[in-house]
Formats: structure tokens, sequence, C-alpha cells
């Protein structure tokens, strides 16, 4: 059912040209696990999914799948950080415990990952970043097995629905609320706990002017019990759909410890992506029906929501993983790991961060945490929970949830969403139709433009092959300007 490779260093390959690639595609859901050195398939979802095609100019994250044609070439590949996440938690836990987890627990190495059915697509291969930050190889999948491995959508889905629709799932970043904890008689209230993340992301920015580009569904599947499934030395198991687990509290009960966390996070993480399969999805949020307050984001984001508040943590969470944000407070494990490298929105060289293009000449760095520098982009110490690394700004989401995204995080946000969407939904009788009119259009023929356009707007074009190259228009992004551009080729 899947093929393991030996564990090598890998050799730099060049990737197909992009030209050759669609805008998007029909995906799968592979539901995998990962230990230290390999990674394995388990089964697949095969539902209605899509995967946006992007050039890989994302931030080279620990862990990556390449797509492979029969000739054994790369064809597309993307990274991701959610396996190496999970490695470097539980790895520093395992330290501080002296109990293997993820070796005692391989349940916890579970996840799901969104793989494009590209034609020319044979099989896909993992590989894990080591210390040194070169990526090994770490197993294979044979694409062939798709449809004989498929486990299909989990039995405890009684229903979904849509709650925000701006079009068609192929060209939008399709965001699922799942309730865990909740039982039969409970829908109502997770029902109503959804609604109010919803709304609320939609009116946070960038959320807000990006809301043209997302779909966001709720996915209902009632628990047979009522709370998280382990949320303190003497509280739990419960029998809950996804298995939310406060982890640290778990390690306490193994080892009779008493470490402090409010890491909560889902050890059914399959059962997860086979509920969100019902409908498209990109990416998920789990609300857990639990008072005690918590949250982490892995693979998808996870929130408590037995406090006020909450639909804040929960956009905090999927700032994690959607993102790629990391914390800017200081106030839990600081846990750095070569193989996961630095968010985005975290430095450890104050004098040159990433975001060095938001930093007005006259703001010193590194920035004092004065109010003569409230409201300035910087370089702020501490953050990512550690007193040597550095975050942008004084306050922000990823540091209170109860403020607002900087403007570093809100352009990684506006990015990200261009990861799994594009400007403009595609051609039509001589129109490049789109959800929005701040986008710019560029026809043209033979390396020649011949025309400039809004979406809507029609232009003659001819018989001959074209291309039309789209580019959302914003103030949010200043670097990665590329994110924002697809080009659409045509041969009528």
């Amino acid at each position: 059912m899947w093929l393991l490779a030996a564990l090598s260093a890998c050799t730099p390959t060049a990737l197909l040209d992009p030209a050759a690639l669609p805008p998007e595609t029909p995906g799968v859901v592979l539901l995998a696990t990962a230990s230290t050195t390999l990674v394995t398939v388990g089964g697949t979802v095969v539902t209605e999914q899509y995967v946006d095609i992007d050039e890989p100019t994302d931030d080279r994250d620990g862990f990556r799948y390449q797509i492979l044609d029969g000739a054994g070439e790369v064809i597309y590949e993307r990274t991701t950080n959610g396996p190496m996440v999970v490695q470097a938690f539980l790895g520093y836990w395992s330290d501080a415990a002296g109990v293997d987890l993820l070796d005692n627990l391989p349940v916890l190495g579970r996840f799901p990952l969104h793989v494009p059915l590209l034609p020319e697509g044979r099989e896909v291969r993992f590989q894990l970043r080591d210390e040194t930050g070169a990526y090994r190889e770490a197993g294979s999948y044979d694409l062939a097995y798709v449809e004989g491995d498929d486990m299909g959508t989990y039995d405890l889905v009684t229903g979904f629905e849509t709650l925000h629709s701006s079009g068609p799932s192929s060209n939008r970043m399709d965001l699922v609320i799942l309730g865990d904890g909740y039982t039969a008689e409970e829908q109502g209230l997770f029902a109503e706990h959804a609604d109010r993340v919803a709304e609320a992301l939609l009116a946070e920015p960038p959320y807000d002017t990006l809301a043209p580009f997302i779909n966001i569904h709720r996915v209902d599947t009632p628990s047979a019990e009522s709370g998280a499934s382990f949320d303190g030395p003497t509280a739990g198991p419960r029998d809950t759909a996804f298995g939310s687990i406060f982890a640290v509290e778990l390690i306490n009960r193994l080892t009779g410890g008493n470490y402090n966390s409010v890491a909560v996070f889902q050890s059914k993480q399959w059962e997860v992506a086979q509920a969100a399969s019902v409908v498209p999805w990109d990416t998920a949020i789990v609300l857990i029906n639990t008072p005690k307050f918590g949250g982490m984001a892995v693979h998808v984001a996870s929130a408590t929501t037995g406090f006020d508040g909450f639909e804040r943590t929960a956009i905090h969470e999927m700032g994690h993983s959607f993102g790629l944000l990391g914390d800017e407070y200081a106030y839990d494990a600081c846990i750095q790991d070569p193989r996961l490298g630095l968010p985005v929105n975290i430095t450890r060289d104050p004098q040159d961060p990433p975001w060095a293009h938001w930093i007005d000449d006259d703001v010193p760095l590194p920035t004092p945490s004065t109010s003569s520098w409230q409201g300035h982009v910087g370089a702020f110490s501490p953050a990512y929970n550690c007193g040597d690394l550095y975050r942008p700004r004084q306050n922000c989401t990823m540091r209170d949830s109860t403020r607002g995204f900087c403007p570093v995080c809100t352009e990684q946000i506006v990015r990200r969403t261009f990861r799994f969407a594009d400007p403009v939904d595609g051609l039509s009788h001589g129109r490049m139709e789109g959800p929005v009119e701040n986008v710019e259009l560029e026809w043209s023929r033979d390396g020649e433009v011949f025309a400039t356009s809004a979406p809507g707007e029609r232009v003659r074009h001819g018989k001959r092959p074209f291309e039309v190259r789209a580019t959302y228009v914003t103030d949010h992004v200043r670097v990665g300007l590329d994110d924002l551009t697809q080009v659409y080729r045509y041969a009528p």
C-alpha cells in the first residue's frame, strides 16, 4: 500500500516548467503518520478536494512533499511544518518527562496531507529536514493506490452547512469549523459557536478584505460525551469525536509531574481530516467544548470555548496553522529546533529582521518596549517564548489575541491566502472573471502586451494562443508579490 525509501540525503532536482501545470487541480487527502525518520500513508480520503498549484516560493519549512512523474522527475513540491512542530513539541516534553511520547503514542504522529492529482503524477515523495537544514528522504507513496486505499469520510458526521460562500471551491480558500466534545443535545450550541467564529474571522483585517476568496463550512460531529477527551490529572478520558487532549496534562498523568501548559490538540487527526472532507477544505478549526482555557495549532487550529472571547483565540490559532506565524509572547516553554527554522514574524537578528521593509528609518533596532514605539514596527524582545528572539511589534494578535494583526502578520496572511486561491476565476466570453475589482490584468502574446483590463472588462484576444497575468493589488503586501500573481495560458 505504500513504499518506504531508505533514509539518505536529498539532491536538488529541477521542477517541471510551471507553464505546464494548471492553476488548480483536483486533489486527495492522504492520511499519513510521521516518526522521526519515516512517513507512511495508512489510507486516503477520496472526495471533492482541490489544490491550488503555485510555484514553491513559500519559505522552506521542515516537511516537504514532492510529486514525481513516471520518469522520477519532480513536477511539483510544497512544504509545511506540521509534522515537525509535533516532533519538536513532543521531543521537548519527552526530555522533560523522561518518556518518549511519540514512540509510546505513535498515533500522535498522524496528520492529513492535501496532495494534487496531476495527470503526470505517479508518486509522492516525503522529506524531513534534519538539524543541518538538509532534506532527507522519509518515504514515498504510489498514487496508483489512491482509490483502493480510500477510507471514506467519518461516520460520526451528521451534517454540514456552508456559513459563508464566495465562489467555487476550486478557486477559494475553504475553511472548515468542527466541534469536539459537543453531544447530540449540544449541537445547537456548537452551531452558535461556529457562527461566532466565522463572523469574527470575516470582520478581522485582513480577512475582511479577503472574504471574497474564502468559503467557510461547519461540519457536525456529535460526541458521545461532553467536554475535552482529557483535560486534567483526574478528568477523562472521555469519549469524544476527535479525542482533544491537553497534552501536558497527559504527561502529568503518566509521570506524576506538575507541568503547566494550555496546549490542546486532537489525538484523532485522521478522523478530523475524514470529517472535514465531506466538503472541500484547505484548513480547519476545531472548537472544543470545555471550560478549561486552551489552544494550539499543529495541522489544524484548536480552541476551547468555555470562556468569553474564544473567537479571538481561534483566530490566533489559525494564525499558526494557516498563516504559519509564531507566538510573539513569552510565557510557555521555549522550544527551538533547527529542523523547524523560525516563522516569518520571528527573528534572532534584531539588526536585520526579515520584515525590515516595514520598519521606518527612525526606529531603533532592537526596539525598546516603551510608549514611544507603540504601534511602530521594529524588533521587540522577547518572542516565541524565548528571551533571545524578537517580534515585529509590541502588540499583535500573535501576542495578545484581543489585538489586531500587525502589518508583518497581515502581509503573511494575505500571501498565504493566495497559496490556496488565485485572483480571478477564469476566462468567460473574452472577460477574466473574478471576485474583486482590485486585480490588474495584463494580456500578452509572444511576450508582447496587447491589453490591460480589470476583471469583467471584455478584451478582444483573437484565436491565437495568449496569456493573462492577474495580480491582486493591496497595500498589505510589500514583498513576495509573486504570491499574489497567477498566469493563465490559453490556446483557443
